[in-house]
């Protein structure tokens, strides 16, 4: 009987140090959003260990989805738009990552036009104060083509 006892007795402490790996792991990731948390349970075998791997597994594939996420978003606010999220993710968290992506694409279109657009804006004004007075259409031409040129240099050289 006190064998008996003696190894219920320990099956219970292992089961209440499971739950409260458990549980910590969980308030830690999933509620208070501290990233990394391990569930660590001494002793544990079998069907124990599986459990609490499978618990740090999950814990850490979050920990890697979210980390991944958080990379890129710091890397957009900051201006570059050549990041994407590349982390392997199933379920609601690959669409999550596919949306992302496709607003970091879309953002970077955007930005492209709109800098064209602005270059043409700019150049065109430009060329409305050339053509001031101007009553000579070769004139014109020369002057827009020059100044097109100039233009063309500068937005195609080499950056230093």
């Amino acid at each position: 009987m006190l064998e008996l006892k003696n190894t219920i007795n320990a099956m219970v402490d292992r089961l209440r140090v499971f739950a409260d790996e458990v549980t910590r792991v969980a308030r830690e990731v999933g509620t208070e959003g501290k990233l990394g948390g391990q569930a660590e349970v001494p002793g544990a075998a079998g069907t124990w260990r599986a459990l609490t791997d499978n618990v740090n597994a999950m814990a850490n594939s979050l920990t890697n989805q979210v980390r991944a996420i958080a990379d890129v978003a710091t890397a957009v606010t900051k201006g570059d738009l050549t990041r994407t999220i590349t982390v392997e993710a199933r379920g609601e968290l690959d669409e999550l990552k596919g949306n992302l992506n496709q607003m970091i694409d879309n953002l970077r279109e955007t930005t492209e036009r709109n800098q064209e657009q602005d270059w043409l804006k700019t150049n065109l004004a430009k060329f409305s104060r050339m053509m001031q007075g101007q009553k000579d259409l070769e004139s014109v031409s020369r002057l827009i083509m020059s100044e097109l040129t100039r233009s063309w240099e500068v937005t195609t050289a080499p950056s230093t």
